[in-house]
Order: C-alpha cells, then sequence, then structure tokens
C-alpha cells in the first residue's frame, strides 16, 4: 500500500481526510469485499475533485451512487472520462463529507475494499481504509510490477465482457465497480498465480530450481554452492544504487 501511494495515516498532508470506520476488526475468510469507484473533474485548486462515487456490494447490489458537488470551483467537468456534465451537477447538493459519513455508516468492520487503482479513488474521497485488493496490482500482463494495465482490458481478457463503449460521453462508475468486483473474485477463485505474469515468473524459476535440486545426488550441498555463486556473481541492477 506505501508503494503504490495509498492514504494510511493523518499526517499533516492528510490532516482532511477522514477514516472510513471509528474502529476495524481484522480481517477473515468471510470479510465482505465492497467494490468503489469514481468519477472527478478538475477545479481551482488544481486537483481532481470527487464528481460522483458508487460503492457495490459482493452481490453486485448498490450500496452508493451519488454525484458529489466540489467546494471548489470547477474548471474542467473531464465529461470525456468522467460521464459528469454541469447540468448534472448544477442541482447536487451532496459534498465529500456526506459520503464520508455514508462510508462510516455502511461499511462493516471488517470490510473489504476493492477497485482499479483503488489509491486515486481514496484520495478522492479523501478516506483512509486499512484493507483493500487493487485489481491493477493482482493482474499483470507485462511482467513488470509497476506497469498497469487498463480496466477496460482486463474485463475483455479475463472477464469476456466489453466496457467503458460510450466513447466521449465518459465512463460509468458503477459498470466500472462491478468490473473490478468480478476481476478480484474471479482471482480469489482461480488463485495466487492466476492472472499475474510476475507471480508466475518467479513460480517457474522455483520450480526449475526445485526440479535441478531433486535430480542431484545432494541436494543440500548444491543449494549452498549455488548460493555462493550468486552471492559471488555482480549484480547489475545495484551497480550505482
Amino acid at each position: 500500500m506505501i508503494t503504490e501511494g495509498y492514504p494510511l495515516a493523518k499526517t499533516r498532508a492528510l490532516q482532511n481526510y477522514a477514516f472510513s470506520r471509528k474502529f476495524y476488526s481484522p480481517v477473515t475468510n468471510n470479510s465482505p469485499l465492497y467494490a468503489v469507484d469514481c468519477e472527478m473533474c478538475l477545479t481551482t485548486a488544481r486537483v481532481n475533485e470527487l464528481t460522483r462515487v458508487t460503492m457495490v456490494d459482493e452481490d453486485e447490489n448498490t450500496i452508493i451512487d451519488e454525484l458529489v458537488k466540489p467546494r471548489n470551483k470547477i474548471i474542467n467537468y473531464l465529461t470525456q472520462y468522467s460521464g459528469i456534465t454541469k447540468q448534472m451537477l448544477d442541482p447536487v447538493t451532496t459534498r465529500i463529507e456526506d459520503i464520508q459519513a455514508a462510508f462510516q455508516r455502511l461499511l462493516p468492520p471488517d470490510a473489504i475494499l476493492v477497485g482499479q487503482s483503488l489509491n486515486f479513488d481514496l484520495h478522492a474521497l479523501k478516506i483512509i481504509h486499512p484493507y483493500v485488493i487493487d485489481s491493477s496490482y493482482i493482474f499483470n500482463i507485462h511482467g513488470i510490477r509497476q506497469k498497469k494495465t487498463k480496466l477496460k482490458t482486463l474485463s475483455s481478457l479475463f472477464l469476456g465482457e466489453e466496457i467503458q463503449t460510450a466513447g466521449m460521453d465518459g465512463h460509468c462508475s458503477k459498470e466500472d465497480s462491478v468490473a473490478s468486483l468480478r476481476l478480484v473474485k474471479l482471482r480469489l477463485k482461480k488463485g495466487l498465480f492466476f492472472g499475474d505474469t510476475v507471480i508466475e515468473r518467479y513460480e517457474n524459476k522455483l520450480m526449475q530450481y526445485a526440479r535441478e535440486l531433486a535430480e542431484s545426488g545432494n541436494p543440500i550441498e548444491d543449494l549452498s554452492r549455488e548460493r555462493t555463486r550468486r552471492e559471488r556473481k555482480p549484480n547489475r541492477g545495484l551497480v550505482g544504487v
């Protein structure tokens, strides 16, 4: 969560953030999943601010689906991405504090939030939550951990479902939240190595190494010798660090 930039604690930089609950309980295999997706606009504060939030439970029931009006003046509705227009937001009175209160009221203490690049959504919501599963992280088709794949592509590849087909009319946060939920549930069903080429690569290397050791007459001695060889071998990745 740290490397992905998730809000983790109320520091000075996060002084306006709220915890999603007043208290939490440990997660278990039965902890409920809630998928979250947000749409945003650009304001005079020169940051992306919340304009719509959707939350669905693991049965895809809509728990929250609200338009939200920022306190700062909007200078770009980002309609081609968000689907939000001035006409939609003009009559809205809901503020971000109302959404934060709804999270605190509706989420169980062991809730796991899921989403695609969920860190950006939590920053838009100004909410801190300890338990998350990020579909952009657990699915990796590039073999490079830092390289993310769009939700639209993941949905097509792994679910066989086409989303975000509205073109310039923008995305739908309900559709995106359901897609990320389905991806996470699929990964949980299929297991640790499914859909992640980074983990698969390490698994294959370990399996190959295990086979080599099993075929050796003295696997313990070979293991020690291999470790010594690797320690002596220069690591180019560390040069200049």
